[in-house]
């Protein structure tokens, strides 16, 4: 089961800035990238390193990756004493990455990796090898990877932080629920704690450990069901609230993680909300009558059943709405505003149809 389509590891980014990171690495890093032919582009070998890097940079922001990952791995392997070099076999990766070759990214970033004591580049690259090992379902080993972070008491608290809530969707990845939640309530605690926790972008990890917080408890509410025939109408409306409970449950931490202000965290949370309802209102729609419900009593029974079922409709449109609303207003576009969009279209008409339903079957 997928939680979401990619894990965006935050804080690590493209390396556009002025100044090269500048770390300890092993001699052994003198390596051959076989995988490009990039001796045979006659310009690049004219250029310098600072040139390569511009070209780089440059291509990478035009969306040139495979040009990009060409000027990188040239500037890698010509000049090995350039103080660019490292930061030039990250970019590599990176733009490998982002045409989802997932190999050739991974043997950049693992080049220049230390989880256990690397700092600045080469802890961002074990970050980007987690990216890359869970897009690749190696989730044992990004594992393994976060374990290693989080055991290191150097890291700065958002570094920790970070290593924490990956660890925790890792673990929600194959099942192990409670060590999930338990991991993404102590990355909060952890941000509540840190002193630089009101600094710019340092409330992307805990919106997402938040996030998850409410997938988790989507979880649990998706394992309830309605069942298929209750005996009366109070059984079913005990049966009912139980459902509902759970999704409150979930909704409240979906909204926790919207209030966090990150657009991508709080687009998926509103989604997750709005079909939450969806879902309700598609199984009260669909459940039997109960057994002993007398003929007579069918009406009344049908016309309770739609006012519960447009509270549902209601409150799956107005979700949908505001997520749509907000991801509009910051100019985001995801999987989430399109299957949001797609819900609410879905909403509407449902709610044209029980409108119906309940002007001919209320009772006068």
């Amino acid at each position: 089961m997928r939680i979401v389509s990619a894990l965006i590891v935050a804080g690590v980014t493209f390396g556009v800035s002025g100044c090269a990171h500048r770390i300890a690495t092993p001699a052994a890093l003198n390596l051959q990238f076989d995988a490009l032919e990039i001796e045979g582009d006659a310009a690049l070998a004219q250029r310098n390193d600072e040139e390569l890097f511009a070209m780089g940079v440059d291509a990478y922001g035009k969306k040139k990756y495979e040009r990009a990952a060409k000027c990188f791995d040239r500037l890698a392997e010509t000049f090995p004493k350039s103080p660019r070099r490292l930061e030039a076999i990250f970019n590599a990766g990176s733009a490998f990455e982002e045409r989802k070759n997932w190999e050739l990214a991974r043997e950049r970033f693992a080049a220049i990796a230390d989880p256990m004591q690397g700092q600045g580049i080469a802890l961002d690259a074990a970050l980007k090898l987690v990216e890359v090992d869970y897009n690749t379902n190696a989730l044992s080993s990004a594992g393994d990877v976060l374990r290693t972070l989080r055991s290191r008491t150097d890291l700065p608290p958002s570094k920790r932080i970070e290593a924490t809530v990956q660890l925790g969707v890792i673990e929600l990845e194959v099942g192990d629920r409670d060590a999930a939640e338990r991991h993404f309530q102590e990355a909060l605690t952890q941000w509540q704690s840190a002193p630089d926790n009101a600094s710019a972008g340092r409330d992307y990890a805990p919106a997402q450990a938040q996030f998850f917080l409410g997938e988790v408890a989507r979880l649990r509410f998706e394992e309830q069901r309605l069942p298929d025939r209750v005996t009366t109408a109070d059984a079913l409306s005990v049966q009912i609230d139980s459902v509902a409970k759970a999704l409150l449950t979930a909704e409240a931490a979906y909204l926790k993680a919207i209030r966090f202000g990150v657009v991508h965290w709080g687009t998926a949370a509103g989604q997750r909300i709005g079909a939450m309802y969806e879902r309700l209102y598609q199984e009260l729609s669909e459940a039997p009558p109960p057994r002993e419900l007398a003929p007579e009593a069918r009406g009344a029974y049908d016309a309770e059943l739609h006012k519960r079922i447009a509270v549902l409709l209601t409150n799956a449109i107005e979700i949908y709405e505001a997520t749509l609303a907000a991801a509009q207003r910051n100019g985001a576009s995801s999987t989430f505003t399109e299957e949001s969009s797609e819900g609410l279209q879905r909403m509407r008409a449902m709610q044209e149809h029980n409108d119906r339903a309940l002007s001919v079957r209320s009772p006068p």
